[in-house]
């Protein structure tokens, strides 16, 4: 964080000074691992001689530290992750990017021209990051390559405070209180900021804080002034649960009033099954047991119409959601859990209702027309329709606003236009 003079953020960046990875390791023995990234954009080639020329524009490489490989857990196709990043002028390409540059062939060994001045050695492949990552690398290089000093020199590395660039990873040791170690942190930057800088001005921790930040909160919750890339949004999750849960609620309310419409089929089975000796409870755990197996055929068809319908939706929204209930033991839990759930609040009403007809009424035929529980559904019916159209006006609002966003003139001929880079 950098602060006004009255104390308030006014930047508010994701990454660090090279100097704070190696000082937070030495000074904190709560830290295991610190691993220090640095995302560059490079031209890398293959090298001169080959009979293909190939080369390409790499937004996606980052110089890191060899920790990285203890910090993230990287499956590795080809090399080793204790010295693939050991040796300056030494990279890592992705499984595809691998492929980009070198087909079907073995990558390791094998050399790249980077920037038009340095020839790497490629030590091995890993396999691509999740879709779901906050960032992902393409290439790594060696971080020992940034001390040549004609790309960034070992002494700017250890005292530059002014380029905070370089995105910090570090691996805690349990039980760790991240409350606790962030106020320690005025004093550590007060400690190595003044002695680097020499000066007798104010204290660094009066214009600049550190703050830590949990690696699984990133990708939603992360909106800094600096990321690697653009993040999820978790009120974008937020906002599609709630629809869901209106759907589902939908669906519950029609359950219910079908089965209590349907009350008059069952009558005689329940004035039968009270005769025969059933009891009230037996019942009900019946009618429950039929919900919940209808929630949970609900849930099957559900999760096979999940699978050709994810395709689309990541179409239409431009995401990469990539979801395998199978191999997710928690999801796939808390699936069947949710299906229980559903199947118990739908089906307790018209659980009640039926179990609780009379034999001598329904043998009068008086008894499991439905009637007096008019009320009910039709609130039930007004609700779900309320629900209904809450939704439609939403999408209709939300779709005529995107074509606005679309259609509308901006005052300049944005096609047809050429960008070019200086380098």
């Amino acid at each position: 964080n950098f602060l006004s003079p009255d104390g308030s953020v006014n930047l508010h960046l994701g990454h660090l000074a090279p100097p704070f990875g190696p000082l937070l390791k030495n000074d904190f023995p709560e830290f295991e691992e610190v691993a220090r990234t640095l995302n560059i954009s490079l031209l890398i080639a293959l090298q001169e001689g080959t009979e293909e020329k190939k080369a390409f524009n790499e937004e996606g490489a980052f110089f890191a530290e060899p920790e990285v490989f203890k910090i993230f857990d990287i499956p590795l196709l080809e090399g080793t992750a204790d010295k693939a990043l050991s040796e300056p002028f030494h990279l890592m390409l992705s499984e595809q990017t691998a492929k980009k540059y070198f087909g079907n062939e073995s990558a390791t060994g094998k050399s790249l021209k980077v920037g038009n001045q340095y020839d790497m050695v490629v030590s091995g492949v890993f396999k691509e990051f999740p879709k779901q990552s906050h960032w992902h690398p393409e290439i790594f290089i060696s971080f020992s390559t940034l001390n040549d000093t004609t790309i960034y020199g070992r002494r700017g590395l250890e005292t530059n405070f002014g380029n905070n660039s370089f995105g910090t990873y570090a691996l805690v040791k349990e039980p760790f209180d991240a409350k606790k170690m962030e106020k320690q942190f005025p004093a550590f930057i007060d400690r190595h900021m003044r002695q680097d800088s020499g000066d007798n001005g104010p204290l660094p921790s009066t214009y600049t804080n550190l703050f830590l930040q949990k690696l699984t909160d990133i990708h939603l919750y992360s909106h800094l002034d600096s990321e690697w890339e653009s993040n999820g949004n978790i009120n974008n999750v937020y906002m599609m649960g709630v629809i869901g849960v209106f759907i589902i609620l939908i669906a519950c309310f029609n359950f219910v009033n079908l089965s209590t419409a349907r009350a008059s089929k069952r009558a005689k089975e329940v004035g039968l099954r009270k005769v025969v000796g059933a009891f009230k409870n037996q019942l009900v755990n019946q009618y429950l047991s039929e919900s919940v197996m209808i929630a949970f055929l609900a849930l099957i068809i559900a999760i096979i119409l999940s699978y050709p319908a994810l395709g689309w939706l990541n179409q239409f929204t431009g995401k990469e959601i990539n979801v395998n209930v199978f191999n997710d033991g928690i999801l796939l839990i808390g699936l069947l859990l949710f299906a229980t759930a559903v199947g118990l609040l739908a089906g307790i009403y018209p659980a009640f209702v039926l179990s609780g007809f009379k034999p001598a009424m329904i043998l009068k035929g008086s008894q499991g027309s439905g009637r007096g529980k008019g009320t009910l559904r039709k609130v039930l019916v007004v609700t779900q329709f309320s629900i209904s159209i809450v939704l439609i006006i939403a999408t209709v609002i939300t779709l005529r606003q995107l074509q606005y966003l679309n259609n509308r003139k901006l005052g300049y001929n944005k096609d047809q236009v050429v960008t070019l880079r200086y380098f």
